[in-house]
């Protein structure tokens, strides 16, 4: 069973890693509100908000440039490409071969 602090952080990441996706996606901010309708976790849009006061205060999410919402600083990024790296790679499916 994983404790209170690692459920804390896997959200935070799983939020992290949906705002970023959106970012690239929209390049526009995004809002708790927004994020917890779009969304594949169940959080409230509190719930969404506290994490991203938490992920602002570690230097991840930002409010400069927008008007409404949050988006994702450089330290962002770099996180989640080194997440990315984490992740198993599928080799992609072989086709027929070619002789």
């Amino acid at each position: 069973m994983a404790s209170k602090a690692e459920d804390i952080q896997q959200r935070e990441q799983a939020i992290l890693d949906e705002i970023v996706r959106y970012y690239m996606d929209t390049q526009e901010a995004i809002s708790a509100r927004t994020l917890a309708k779009i969304s594949r976790l169940a959080l409230s849009p509190t719930t969404i908000r506290n994490l991203m006061e938490d992920l602002s205060a570690n230097g991840l999410l930002t409010t400069e440039g927008a008007t409404r919402g949050r988006v994702p600083t450089q330290k962002a990024f770099i996180v989640y490409v080194n997440r990315l790296g984490e992740r198993p790679v599928q080799p992609p499916p072989r086709g027929p071969e070619v002789e």
